[in-house]
């Protein structure tokens, strides 16, 4: 359907090298071609709600196309993906600071591994490909069971992604009556795709399921001659129209249905870890709209010498193509009052900041469509009660603050066996989302966090969890569809560690159980590192630091806010102490500083490849063993060191970039991983490649991964819902 797909350089190549509005235009079509679906998967992955899946989609598309236009393309052209994905990440991260999503509850993947999004993904590595191909057989079995006109609608919508002027130029009805039709296949899928799941797996919750289930069986074997029966599949024929439209109205609440709240609440936990896979399918028509708006929009602006993506506040709509399918994403404020006026999902706000500020995205607005709009917010009510997290039971919205630590599951996962390389590797996940972060004080304690607020101990030989840390924050980051870009941990002593997340909010381990949060920073992107038991340092996004002594948490001046407005990203200071009296900070500027426990010495300018501006700022990681050797380096792979005295720069890392955290046990020993999940070893005067261990389903350019090493004899990383220890 897009024609022949080029490389990634190639693309690049044709990209940057447009003369002209067509060449412009033909070079992003054959961009977005290539990756428009694979950066909608990924962002429905991280936010299981269509408005915010394709919000954040397409404001990345916009910031790489914009880039494009201006000559700037990514620093490896044959990594387009990777660049694809990075964007769409740091555009959801503001989305989400900047924008109040739709408040009801969607659903996340209890596997938690990111997607394996890479022009080879047809091989199952991550479990993705395999994912997606049994969704869209279930797709397919409830499509099988509609009328021949209602097939068509999705073979030409959902499969060709064909705009509503061209369905009606096909099947010779008027605009409107297409995009009536269309709408109305997309709520019968959803509704249909919960029939199913139910059909295949919840006859064992209620007997009134069952006896429905049964009757069907009963009816398909007193009638296996009909022609009904006959045309279907031999292990599908039990699923028809007739029996999908009874199981529907068994969980349905209108005046004819039997509103079975039993069936209604496991219809949604079941087809929880659809969600990422369904929203695709269902939307891929419309977001296809979307882009191919964004890249008219930039083209016209690149042609009068504006940038679109330089003026986030903006609000103005913009007027959509002719022959556009309506948006659902105006549905969303519909579909929050309905949803929980109804009862079929609560409204759970995430924590914001205490600022308003100014919306990110572009967004398109489409002719509006009477009939076709009415139908939008019935697939979205539909979608928003079918979808909750599995796992994560409705509540309402509440203060900050949890009802403590809660294991989710008594789970004790040991260790298997170091190979002949000393690594020794396995999953480590439950139900929460990629486990990103980690700090181990000694050989028998580790302590891992996810971004779904979840914890995970290691006695030295094997894992013990998930706890969560804080199960409110856990229910308001489930009901955004995204937990928080991070959470910084560290841990002094097996009983004394610190937990921050880019909210603000920071969390203390006491041995046995969480307590929090304390609500440090309104500008949020904490960084946390504590030295010694009772004794923290915490830098927020705008510079600003806290002190953990004596049982209590104090506000500093600390450093002079960043330039150039890059306080809306997180992680923008990196602290890392070696004592209560040394402490070094790093900044996506490229600066440093040093704390002496009173006071900060800088800003000393270390990495010259990072402006002052967020657009040329770059993410820094710093490990400091002793106050004699530090270690930072930049999302490129640029490193240096300190040795007390002064910054230096070190050996660069020969790796694909996205470096998210390094650890240093001496001045001869660190470790990092770069955003493919390779793993490098600094041993003293050089980074060197570690070719005996690699994190899998991370060739999407976006592993998220920490790593620790309390010592010389032993390493531990953790990232994308899977370990490895090094000993």
């Amino acid at each position: 359907m897009e024609g022949i797909q080029h490389s990634d350089a190639e693309l690049v190549r044709r990209a940057l090298g447009a003369r002209t509005d067509q060449e412009r235009a033909a070079a992003f079509e054959a961009i977005a071609g290539k990756y428009r679906l694979i950066v909608l998967r990924q962002c429905a992955w991280w936010y299981p709600g269509p408005d915010v899946a394709q919000d954040v989609g397409q404001a990345a598309f916009e910031a790489a196309f914009t880039l494009l236009a201006q000559g700037k393309g990514p620093g490896r052209p044959d990594k387009l993906a990777g660049w694809l994905i990075e964007i769409a990440r740091l555009r959801g991260r503001e989305y989400l600071r900047k924008t109040k999503p739709a408040g009801v509850q969607w659903a996340d993947l209890p596997e938690g591994r990111s997607l394996d999004e890479t022009e080879d993904d047809e091989e199952d590595r991550s479990g993705s490909a395999s994912r997606r191909a049994h969704a869209t057989r279930l797709v397919d079995r409830v499509v099988a069971t509609f009328t021949d006109r209602q097939r068509e609608i999705y073979r030409l919508r959902f499969v060709q992604e064909l705009t509503g002027r061209e369905i009606a130029g096909r099947l010779g009805i008027a605009d409107k009556a297409a995009s009536n039709e269309a709408t109305i296949v997309q709520a019968l899928i959803a509704d249909g795709f919960g029939a199913l799941i139910l059909m295949q797996e919840g006859r064992r919750y209620c007997a009134g399921l069952a006896r429905i289930i049964d009757d069907a069986a009963q009816a398909r074997t007193a009638t296996a001659a009909t022609a009904t029966f006959a045309a279907a599949p031999a292990d599908a024929d039990v699923f028809t129209a007739v029996l999908r439209q009874r199981i529907v109205n068994h969980f349905n609440d209108c005046n004819v249905c039997d509103n079975c709240r039993m069936c209604n609440a496991k219809r949604r936990q079941l087809v929880g870890p659809y969600a990422p896979a369904l929203i695709p399918i269902l939307f891929a028509g419309e977001f296809h709209d979307r882009i191919d708006e964004v890249i008219r929009r930039v083209i016209e602006q690149a042609h009068a010498g504006h940038n679109p993506s330089s003026h986030p506040e903006s609000s103005t709509p913009i007027a959509a193509a002719a022959g556009r399918l309506p948006s659902m994403a105006g549905a969303a404020p519909v579909l929050a009052s309905a949803a929980a006026g109804s009862g079929a999902a609560q409204v759970l706000d995430r924590r914001q900041r205490p600022t308003d500020r100014p919306r990110l995205l572009h967004s398109v607005t489409r002719r509006p469509v009477p009939y076709a709009a009415a139908a939008a917010v019935i697939v979205l009510i539909v979608l928003a009660v079918l979808l909750v997290p599995h796992g994560h039971p409705a509540s309402a919205a509440g203060g900050k603050g949890g009802t403590g630590p809660v294991v989710t599951t008594a789970h004790v996962a040991k260790v298997p066996p170091a190979g002949p390389d000393g690594w020794a590797y396995d999953a480590l996940y439950d139900s929460g989302g990629p486990v990103i972060t980690v700090s181990c004080p000694a050989a028998s304690f580790c302590m891992a966090v996810d971004n779904s607020y979840n914890s995970y101990i290691f006695n030295g030989s094997s894992w013990t969890g998930p706890t969560v840390i804080d199960q409110a924050a856990a229910q308001s980051a489930a009901a955004s569809g995204s937990g928080p870009g991070y959470i910084s941990v560290s841990c002094a002593t097996p009983r004394f560690c610190a937990a921050a997340d880019d909210l603000g909010d920071l969390y203390m381990f006491n041995g046995t159980s969480w307590k929090g949060p304390v609500s440090l920073s309104d500008y949020g992107g904490l960084s946390v590192s504590c030295p010694a038991s009772g004794s923290c340092l915490a830098m927020d996004d705008n510079g600003r630091a806290y002190t953990y002594s004596d049982g209590a948490w104090t506000t500093h001046k600390g450093v002079a806010p960043p330039a150039g407005g890059i306080t809306q990203d997180s992680a923008v200071y990196q602290v890392s102490c070696a004592s209560a009296s040394f402490c070094a900070i790093v900044s996506a500027t490229g600066s440093a500083w040093t704390y002496n426990g009173t006071a900060f010495t800088g800003p000393v300018k270390i990495d010259a490849s990072s402006g002052s501006t967020a657009d040329t700022a770059v993410t820094m990681m710093v490990s400091c063993p002793s106050a004699g050797f530090c270690m930072a380096i930049d999302e490129n792979g640029n490193a240096y060191t300190f040795d007390g005295a002064s910054w230096k720069v070190s050996d660069i890392i020969r790796g694909n970039g996205g470096y998210g955290s390094v650890s240093c046990s001496s001045a001869s020993r660190c470790m990092t991983l770069d955003n493919q999940g390779n793993l490098f070893w600094f041993t003293g005067s050089a980074w060197n490649l570690d070719e005996s261990f690699i994190f899998t389903g991370s060739s999407d350019g976006m592993l998220q991964a920490g790593v620790s090493c309390p010592s010389a004899a032993l390493c531990v990383a953790v990232g994308e819902g899977q370990y490895g220890i090094w000993r």
